[in-house]
């Protein structure tokens, strides 16, 4: 709707238009049927003494997601 219009309309009802930002908003939905996987949270990071993470990440989770370690990159 052009402000002109909308300017008429509460012109009409006898109240006063004042000018404002219009939005255009897309909703989007999902449905279960897209999740494949869950992944549980992290619960805590810790760095061992030689700067290497206590738990390896090369391993592939469940959904194919391959993690790396970015302190020690040639470790998978």
């Amino acid at each position: 709707m052009e402000p002109r219009d909308l300017n008429s309309i509460f012109s009409m009802m006898g109240a006063k238009y004042m000018p404002s930002v219009i939005y255009r908003i897309r909703m989007l939905t999902f449905s279960s049927d897209n999740i494949d996987d869950t992944i549980p949270a992290i619960t805590g990071i810790g760095i061992n003494e030689d700067n290497t993470l206590k738990e390896p990440l090369g391993k592939t989770l469940k959904s194919g997601t391959k993690l790396f370690d970015k302190l020690n990159p040639d470790k998978t």
